[in-house]
């Protein structure tokens, strides 16, 4: 199942929610927490060594940019 990894409340967070949502497209949602800095932590950076939020996984799929999370 697809895990889409967001920070909000941002525009960029809100796509791939909305994308997968209208295409009913089952996926679970995790918050990260940057203002905690939860984006550059060990467990978040495993996933995404970029640290780009938002980030869809599908393991060991990662796509971390806008238009790839909307297709």
């Amino acid at each position: 199942m697809l895990e889409v990894l967001t920070w909000e409340p941002d525009a960029n967070s809100g796509k791939p929610l909305l994308c997968l949502h209208d295409k009913g497209v089952p996926f679970t949602h995790r918050y990260i927490d940057m203002g905690q800095g939860r984006h550059v932590s060990p467990e978040f950076l495993a996933i995404d060594p970029a640290a780009t939020i938002p980030a869809v996984a599908h393991m060991p799929i990662i796509a971390a940019m806008g238009p790839e999370l909307c297709r």
